[in-house]
């Protein structure tokens, strides 16, 4: 658990010196992964039109809403998950 923790401190250092893409808007896409799960508990970091997910969530469930969530946000075309869940 720590070990996915820390790889995504990571990457979210390594894409936060990124530009976030103009046709994606940071606040739509965490608004609409919030929703998408039962826990809230995923974010989402723009590189272009790539979202790269964090978290922790409840289930494997919740892990391929927030992905499709995403996909669904006007801009993504690509979607990497990084999140995990506590079962």
């Amino acid at each position: 658990m720590k070990l996915r923790i820390l790889a995504s401190a990571l990457v979210l250092a390594a894409f936060a010196s990124a530009p976030a893409s103009a046709m994606i808007s940071k606040q739509d896409l965490n608004s609409t992964l919030n929703s998408a799960t039962a826990s809230g508990n995923v974010n989402g970091v723009i590189n272009g039109d790539t979202v790269t997910l964090f978290g922790v969530v409840d289930s494997r469930y919740d892990v391929n809403q927030a992905r499709q969530a995403a996909l669904k946000v006007e801009g993504v075309n690509k979607v990497i998950s990084l999140v995990s869940t506590t079962r």
